[in-house]
C-alpha cells in the first residue's frame, strides 16, 4: 500500500512539473497524441476536451514581447507604443493592501 501511495505522489509530481515547464508546442503535440489515443478507444468526449484546451493561437506566437509579433500588435520590444509613449500599468492601493495581508 505504501508503494502505491508513493507511486501516486511521484506520478502527480512528474505530471505537474511537465505541465509547468514543457514548451507549449511540445504540450500541444502531446495533447494531440493523447486526443488521438482517446479517439481510438472510443472516448470522443475526452478527445474533444483535449483538443479544445490545447489549440494553437491564431497568430502562431504566445504573445510575448520578444518577437516581431509584438510589433504587429502596436508595441515594440521594449513595451513602448509605436508612437513612442511608454505603456503604464496601474495597481490600485486596495489591491496592494489585499496582497500584503496574505
Amino acid at each position: 500500500m505504501q508503494n502505491l501511495i508513493v507511486a501516486a505522489i511521484v506520478s502527480y509530481a512528474c505530471w505537474y512539473v511537465l505541465r509547468r515547464y514543457l514548451p507549449k508546442p511540445l504540450k500541444r503535440r502531446m495533447a494531440t497524441a493523447v486526443a488521438a489515443w482517446c479517439r481510438d478507444r472510443g472516448w470522443h468526449g475526452m478527445a474533444a476536451r483535449m483538443q479544445a484546451t490545447e489549440q494553437a493561437p491564431a497568430t502562431g506566437c504566445d504573445s510575448c514581447s520578444a518577437c516581431a509579433g509584438a510589433e504587429e500588435k502596436g508595441k515594440d520590444k521594449k513595451g513602448k507604443d509605436k508612437k513612442g509613449a511608454q505603456t503604464v500599468q496601474k495597481i490600485s492601493v486596495d489591491s496592494l493592501r489585499r496582497s500584503l495581508r496574505r
